[in-house]
């Protein structure tokens, strides 16, 4: 009583904040999502060849209808409670030939291919966004906060973003061209020249965020070749991409903190690399398999971004092939290393490595008074992955057949990030971390 009233308002702010947090909770961020989805589809196709010709001719419907619903608690008790409620729905269709032909030349080792293809889409997104209002209004003093004592916890619909509906129409005509020639009985060269396509659509948390269709154009120059026929074979290529409006997933981060994952286009981006295969058979009862890819190219242009008084015209220089390793290589053996009367024992390994590679594209933040900036990446650490299996197979068991096996997944216990969030204006990084090691047995009986 002896203070000023100003201490009473404070006094009363604090008492309602605790009951808010009896009542709604406290705690940094919860959702609680339901995704109902049905879809549609439905193929009429007619395959077929002649002496010369092989064909494959078809159309192709599709439809889907999809309700999210969620509510989430974020920042409790500061934050509001809130929904990023929306209903989307699709309906697509697709005409399509291919056809490969064998001219009467060069002992018939020559094959063309061509192939197109041509698809409409239509695409609706109705948000359906329902918020509890401010549970925190601004203080006496600048940068300061008091409790809303009005507030109650009870959803309401936002203003100018419930059952607002936005729809779009996509349409392409894609193709491909490939000529093939066999060198060898066992041995393929083959030069592709493709077009591909995937259509836009409407980043549902994001109120009115539509991303625009990508477009790919393909150049790859490969090898299929058996060496030494059921012994050893090798597949190789060349390939290049060239991507227009690029998808890519990207990571935002408002001057609240609020951090949002949605699909964006990047703008025209180039990938280039090499794959190989090897697959050797020492021995009637092994197998070994390597593979190595290798990938390489970077962003030629990213989509500006536009603040009040800084905008960053740039991004392409930050920009990263998000959970695209430079480097990554397989090796798997296949071994049955005894057989008996009535079963076989066998062992398979797997080695999976890969180089660093990244979260996300791009990691973008707002900063008062909505100025962007771009943040560190989320870099995903190099990893090995090993996986074992002992198994018994081909059991005759009455009129069936049993198989049984030890099995263990990422057997060293490998420590790697799955995925990663950073929050800048919040100062937290954290990441998801793959499955530890898992060993296990598994019998199964066919019958």
């Amino acid at each position: 009583p002896v203070l000023s009233p100003l201490y009473n308002d404070v006094q009363q702010s604090i008492a309602a904040m605790w009951e808010d947090i009896d009542t709604f909770g406290g705690g940094f961020f919860t959702q609680d999502a339901n995704l109902n989805y049905e879809q549609f589809s439905q193929e009429l196709q007619m395959v077929g060849s002649t002496d010369r010709l092989d064909y494959a001719v078809g159309l192709y419907y599709f439809e889907d209808d999809g309700k999210y619903t969620s509510i989430r608690y974020g920042a409790q008790p500061i934050g509001s409670i809130s929904t990023a409620n929306y209903d989307n729905d699709s309906e697509a269709w697709a005409v399509y030939g291919q056809f490969t032909y064998r001219p009467d030349i060069l002992d018939e080792r020559l094959a063309l291919t061509v192939g197109y293809r041509h698809t409409e889409e239509e695409k609706s997104v109705t948000y359906k966004y329902l918020s509890a209002g401010p549970q925190f209004l601004p203080g006496p003093f600048p940068g300061t906060f008091r409790t809303n004592t009005a507030y109650t916890g009870e959803l309401a619909p936002v203003p100018g973003q419930f059952d607002e509906k936005f729809d779009e129409d996509f349409d392409n005509d894609s193709g491909n061209i490939t000529v093939a020639y066999d060198v060898t009985d066992s041995t393929n060269v083959f030069l592709r020249w493709a077009t591909g396509y995937r259509s836009g659509g409407f980043n549902g948390e994001l109120f009115a965020n539509p991303f625009e269709e990508e477009t790919m154009e393909q150049w790859e120059l490969g090898v299929k070749s058996d060496l030494i026929p059921a012994v050893l074979r090798v597949n190789g290529s060349l390939f290049q991409y060239t991507y227009d409006d690029q998808q890519v997933s990207q990571i935002s981060v408002d001057e609240n903190g609020q951090v949002s994952s949605f699909i964006g286009n990047a703008g025209k981006s180039d990938r280039w690399g090499a794959e190989l295969e090897v697959q050797w058979l020492p021995l009637d009862d092994l197998m070994i398999a390597l593979s190595y890819t290798h990938m390489d190219g970077d962003f030629d242009e990213y989509a500006d971004f536009e603040g009040v008084d800084v905008s960053i015209t740039d991004a392409d220089k930050y920009a990263e092939r998000a959970q695209s390793p430079d480097n990554a290589a397989s090796a798997i053996v296949d071994w049955v290393f005894a057989r008996t009367s009535w079963g076989e024992f066998m062992f398979h390994g797997e080695v999976f490595w890969q180089e660093e590679t990244y979260a996300a594209a791009l990691w973008t933040a707002s900063y008062a008074p909505g100025n962007p900036v771009i943040l560190d990446q989320v870099v995903l650490d190099e990893r090995t992955i090993v996986n074992l299996r002992l198994g018994l197979e081909n059991v005759e068991l009455g009129d069936g057949t049993l198989r049984a096996g030890l099995w263990a997944r990422n057997a060293f216990d490998e420590e790697y990030a799955s995925y990663g969030l950073k929050i800048g204006t919040l100062g937290v990084s954290t990441k998801q971390y793959g499955e530890e090691a898992t060993f296990g047995l598994d019998v199964t009986y066919e019958f």
